[in-house]
């Protein structure tokens, strides 16, 4: 990630003309599919909380 950043850097440096695309636009699925695991993150984070709090 570094050196991709340094590469860019450099690039953004050497010409104005070189414009480095950015990330694409979300799409409804990239949306569904964020709700999913972070929803799913959620509850494994609950599960783990009520785990540890039991055995105190």
């Amino acid at each position: 990630m570094l050196m991709e950043r340094h590469l860019n850097k450099k690039v953004r440096r050497s010409s104005h003309k070189n414009h480095m695309k950015g990330p694409r636009k979300r799409t409804e699925e990239d949306d569904v599919r964020f709700a999913q695991s972070f929803e799913k993150l959620i509850l494994m984070a609950k599960s783990k909380e009520g785990a540890q709090s039991g055995t105190i």
